[in-house]
Formats: C-alpha cells, sequence, structure tokens
C-alpha cells in the first residue's frame, strides 16, 4: 500500500512539474499589444501614457502604427529635447 501511494505521490509530482514549466513557457511567448488609448504624447525614443510614465517603443511598427493613428500627438525628435522632457501641458 505504502508503495502504491508513494508511486501517487510521484507521479502527481511529475505531472505538476510538467504543468508548471508549460505555464512559464506559455507566459514568455505571449505578445504585448500596444493600446494606443494609453498613449498621451509620442516621440520617436518613445511615449509617455496618461499616467506620466515613459516607455520605449517596443518595435518599429509600434511607432508607425501610433505616427499615423494620432499623428497631431507624435513628435520626430527625442522627447529629452525639451526641458519637460517632452510631457506637454
Amino acid at each position: 500500500m505504502i508503495r502504491i501511494l508513494s508511486a501517487a505521490v510521484l507521479a502527481v509530482g511529475l505531472a505538476g512539474a510538467t504543468l508548471a514549466t508549460a505555464g512559464v513557457a506559455s507566459a514568455a511567448g505571449a505578445a504585448v499589444t500596444l493600446n494606443l488609448g494609453d498613449i498621451a504624447f509620442g516621440y520617436n525614443d518613445g511615449y509617455w501614457d496618461h499616467g506620466h510614465q515613459w516607455h520605449q517603443w517596443q518595435n518599429k511598427d509600434d511607432v508607425q502604427t501610433y505616427r499615423t493613428s494620432a499623428a497631431n500627438k507624435y513628435h520626430d525628435w527625442k522627447h529629452d529635447r525639451d526641458p519637460d522632457q517632452g510631457w506637454v501641458q
């Protein structure tokens, strides 16, 4: 009986470890998407969100998408050229 219980505990442990590893792999492969509505001001080196947090662009496609969708809030220069670091009041 003890052998059966030991084997069951071992099997459950191995199954749990396999599932945990699969969960980590899934999380690592998760895609991050750009929420255009959260961007207050965009620059060629990144953007300010509405919470006044600075973010770098994840890729060139995100910059291009924002430029074409919110051209009046996009500035084609680095955010730190201005004394306010590009945060427009």
